[in-house]
């Protein structure tokens, strides 16, 4: 006999990328019974643990951050990877009173907003529990803007960022879609101003996607130049003829996207102390780039002072050898394999680990390398994907004949696989934009719930706070 499902409509806390809206008076398990103190089970044991040392072993219950923070490089990565961290948190908060008191640290001190809802909900939160704001530190915007929605972004992001005084780092990531294959609804979001007034600004990680313009982006560089430690940015086309001088002196980290237009900082930019380069290209251009000019006269320009560098898959015949030069004090290098001259002679004296992107199943031997690097302590094989990333965890060395395989299942297998695809076109639809599963009849985007009539005449409708907040929930109580 069959047994229709009931969908479950009893109360449970709304999640909002890392965010637990609840009442202040009591704490609601899915079942809708009201949560315990745990103190009041004088045998429980974790009663008697300190505070300090249960929060650190949430953590260490915590899905790996590298994994959180960076699956949205590529779509369509697993939404599973971000939705497993959440749960896990979620889980944690809904035992006890205490336990939520505790978790509400890292449940808020990594946001991401992977809808315009979302973040409508996320300032109410913070506007109504003005202490919470003092938790985030990690802020990431990861959606694109459905028409008649700008306005309400706008003002909402200022107010989110005012709102996190300790906020230090803030990304601006939103899906990659190619403008061929963009809906022609929805369009990118315009970067927020820096609000500078505010006396506890302490950005120093400041991650920009390639597809935002540059001069949108000046003024922001502009005012946390001096305190930046890492930034990700595009490398510009152009940079105007009242372009400041733009000096980071803490920047020790820099994430640079390379495209076929983009012309080289001059006397633009000054990085005094950089120590890590990773150079990567656009994502319209594919795996095969060109090691651009710009490149080449950046990497002259700060080169001596870097420890870490990362050339990523350039389709360029340039010797290894040559641009290494400009690098002396050069430790960790990340290559793709075709980088590897196919004689072996010494390339860099200080060199000590090698990161090699395989490419095919050409097998190098170890003691091959150390005639290239003399001062090679470690060779790893990595996976394709790793110039996707600017944080992965650390690979174990192998000594002699060097073989690097991906665990059965893994993300990064995953991608690779994907990249590898020749039908795969790494293009978001319609679809993955939307918020939930969908039917041939209906769609759950944030703007599919919009009982407004089209726009004629030119007349340009723009979505109230409160409606958005209401079209948000109708999507999560749709994908319960």
């Amino acid at each position: 006999m069959n047994v229709e499902r009931k969908p479950n409509l009893s109360p449970r806390p709304l999640p909002i990328a890392g965010i637990l809206e609840t009442g202040t008076k009591s704490v609601k398990r899915p079942g809708g019974n009201a949560l315990q103190d745990v103190g009041v089970e004088e045998n429980d044991f974790s009663s008697r643990i300190p505070e300090e040392i249960l929060l650190h072993i949430f953590r260490v219950a915590l899905p790996p951050s590298w994994n959180v923070y960076f699956a949205r490089t590529l779509p369509p990565f697993p939404q599973t990877i971000w939705s497993s961290d959440f749960e896990t948190k979620l889980t944690i908060i809904q035992v006890c009173k205490r336990w939520y008191r505790i978790g509400l640290e890292f449940l808020y001190e990594s946001v991401s907003l992977n809808s315009i809802g979302q973040l409508a909900v996320f300032v109410v939160a913070l506007e109504s529990h003005p202490h919470l704001g003092s938790l985030v530190r990690r802020l990431e915007i990861c959606y694109w803007v459905p028409r008649g929605y700008h306005t309400l972004h706008d003002t909402e992001l200022t107010k989110a960022l005012a709102l996190c005084p300790r906020l230090t780092y803030f990304a601006f990531n939103p899906q990659l879609v190619s403008p061929s294959e963009k809906p022609f609804d929805i369009s990118l979001p315009k970067f927020p101003p820096i609000p500078t007034d505010l006396d506890l600004w302490e950005i120093t990680h400041l991650d920009i996607c390639d597809w935002v313009p540059y001069q949108s982006t000046l003024p922001a560089l502009l005012y946390l130049s001096s305190t930046l430690q890492s930034l990700s940015v595009a490398l510009p086309t152009e940079y105007g003829a009242d372009h400041p001088m733009l000096i980071f002196p803490h920047v020790h980290s820099l994430r640079l996207c390379i495209s076929e237009e983009s012309v080289h900082s001059g006397p633009y930019w000054s990085f005094p102390n950089l120590q890590q380069l990773l150079l990567f290209p656009t994502p319209r251009l594919g795996n095969d780039w060109p090691f651009s000019s710009a490149a080449k006269v950046f990497l002259a320009n700060h080169g001596r002072s870097l420890r870490t560098l990362s050339l990523g898959k350039a389709d360029e015949n340039e010797r290894l050898k040559k641009l290494l030069r400009h690098c002396p004090q050069l430790q960790h290098l990340t290559i793709a394999e075709h980088w590897l001259p196919s004689k072996y002679h010494c390339c860099h004296e200080t060199l000590q680990t090698l990161h090699v992107q395989r490419e095919s199943k050409r097998r190098h031997c170890f003691k091959k390398w150390k005639t290239m690097f003399p001062s090679l302590r470690s060779g790893h094989y990595v996976d394709a994907s790793y110039d996707l990333f600017p944080i992965l965890p650390a690979i174990e060395s192998v000594a002699g004949q060097l073989d690097y395989s991906l665990p059965s299942g893994s993300y990064l297998e995953f991608l690779h696989i994907v990249r590898d695809d020749p039908e795969y076109q790494p293009v978001v639809t319609q679809s993955d934009l939307d918020d939930s599963d969908t039917s041939d009849s209906e769609t759950d985007s944030d703007s599919s719930y919009s009982d407004s009539p089209s726009i004629e005449g030119g007349d340009e409708w723009e979505i109230e706070r409160e409606e958005a907040i209401e079209i948000f929930r109708k999507l999560i109580l749709k994908r319960e």
